[in-house]
């Protein structure tokens, strides 16, 4: 049977989700979706920004340096663009310092700017709070989930923070870690993200 809608589900997880850096050129800017940003170690390892995945981590065997990278559901009213922002460790202490004293990265209006506006600038961050009773803003991504299929890594692998085990353990066979080395050698946008 063909089930026909007129409202797309609020958990529909098969839509793409930009991700989306701080410019060179111009400040970026928007309201935090996110409850609270999610971050992980990762290398900049083919042409992208991958996971560290530990110790089976194919970028780390080959001496690939690691740096941290934050991620939150940013909207832009201006364009009605949800999109996933992705911060180095300066922006996301930032938004982390902001989640401690007020409870929650939502409804965090920011806007980033690179000193100096060079690629590789040190990203700068202003925030500040907006009144969510008067403002209407997508519903938080849920970043696991966003970030799982971004980099073509089953949920079930995911550890989220204050869980000691990931969320379904599993035993990864040679013939599994084989398999995910060679989803981290694919090409950017073979998910459908970009």
């Amino acid at each position: 049977m063909l089930e026909l809608s007129y409202e797309v589900p609020e958990d529909d997880e098969s839509r793409p989700f930009p991700v989306k850096r701080v410019p060179a050129e111009k400040p970026l800017q928007g309201v935090i979706t996110s409850d609270r940003p999610l971050g992980t170690q990762t290398h900049w390892w083919g042409g992208r920004t991958v996971p560290c995945t530990g110790a089976e981590c194919l970028a780390c065997a080959q001496g690939v340096p690691k740096r941290w990278h934050c991620y939150a559901g940013v909207w832009d009213d201006k364009i009605q663009l949800h999109f996933l922002l992705e911060l180095t460790a300066a922006g996301g202490d930032t938004l982390l310092k902001y989640a401690s004293e007020h409870g929650s990265t939502r409804g965090c209006v920011i806007r980033a700017t690179r000193i100096p506006p060079i690629p590789n600038g040190r990203v700068h961050l202003q925030t500040r709070p907006i009144d969510l009773s008067r403002y209407n803003i997508p519903t938080a991504p849920n970043l696991a989930a966003i970030l799982a299929r971004l980099w073509n890594i089953p949920l079930s692998e995911v550890l989220l923070p204050g869980h000691k085990e990931i969320i379904q353990p599993i035993e990864i066979t040679t013939e599994q870690k084989l398999r995910n080395a060679n989803r981290l050698r694919q090409p950017i946008g073979g998910n459908g993200l970009q």
